[in-house]
């Protein structure tokens, strides 16, 4: 059961440098899963918490072979397990 993961973003704010692998959603929605796809972040991809912006709390975050930004929305939304 995925609700029994903490997420390592450490919510409200995540913790820097913080690692992990992406084991799921919270939000299952079509719009939300065609974004993760869009931005290429899948199940079992490794992210990691490079930066977070002061301003809007977006999150700069390495992938397994990338870096990209997202929301802090979109962070929420994620299930992240420590490794």
């Amino acid at each position: 059961n995925l609700h029994h993961h903490k997420s390592i973003w450490g919510w409200p704010l995540p913790e820097w440098g913080a690692a992990g692998k992406f084991i799921g959603v919270k939000d299952s929605s079509s719009t939300f899963l065609k974004y993760l796809d869009k931005r290429k972040i899948s199940l079992g991809c490794n992210i990691k918490v490079l930066h977070q912006e002061d301003f809007d709390q977006s999150l700069h975050i390495g992938l397994d072979d990338t870096n990209l930004t997202i929301s802090i929305k979109s962070a929420s939304n994620l299930y992240i397990t420590k490794i």
